[in-house]
């Protein structure tokens, strides 16, 4: 006799969403979204990720719909591995502001956005990158952290829950699928990985 396997509602409540739901636009228009002519070439993916305290969650990244279905096995590879994230949230909870967004160390994604001090557009603004945990992950710039809550994390030799470091599951499941981190950058970016 088969046994039937019945899915977990995480199971269920995860996948790729080629068409990002009325709601979920009608959430970012004006914030992260410019118009909604660009949602076009985004897709909403919701992931399973395990919390600081241990809990599985569920979250949603918007990203480019070219890369969803790899940002679907990524964070199934980082859920599998345990390894944790104090939260997923569209950057839309915070208004689309960025610095808000990593001092509450949520890890996201899409954000129509300029990369700060610049009048270039940011690879957040195509959905082609991800920060994670930002807050113990920070952009370090000159020997200063943003956000400057993360200040006491640019000590990468810590061993703090979320922290992504070279050769650990995050990395491993970014860059192995082509994926870039900006750890290795001369302004180290630990949050943040891009395609």
């Amino acid at each position: 006799m088969v046994e039937e396997v019945i899915p977990t509602i995480q199971e269920v409540l995860t996948g790729v969403t080629a068409v990002i739901p009325t709601n979920v636009l009608d959430s970012m228009l004006g914030k992260s979204l410019p118009n909604i002519e660009f949602a076009d070439t985004l897709s909403l993916v919701t992931v399973r990720y395990v919390d600081y305290d241990g809990n599985d969650q569920i979250g949603d990244l918007v990203v480019h719909r070219d890369l969803a279905d790899e940002v679907s096995e990524i964070f199934t590879e980082i859920y599998e591995a345990r390894f944790p994230i104090y939260n997923i949230d569209l950057v839309d909870k915070y208004d689309a502001d960025d610095n808000l967004s990593m001092i509450n160390n949520n890890t996201s994604a899409f954000n129509y956005r300029m990369i700060a001090g610049t009048n270039t557009l940011s690879n957040h603004s195509y959905g082609r990158s991800i920060d994670i945990n930002p807050l113990v992950n920070p952009h370090v710039i000159g020997g200063v952290s943003y956000p400057s809550l993360g200040a006491q994390y640019i000590n990468r030799s810590l061993d703090e829950p979320g922290m992504v470091k070279q050769g650990d599951v995050v990395y491993n499941a970014f860059t192995s699928r082509g994926w870039s981190w900006g750890g290795h950058w001369n302004n180290p970016d630990y949050q943040h990985f891009e395609k």
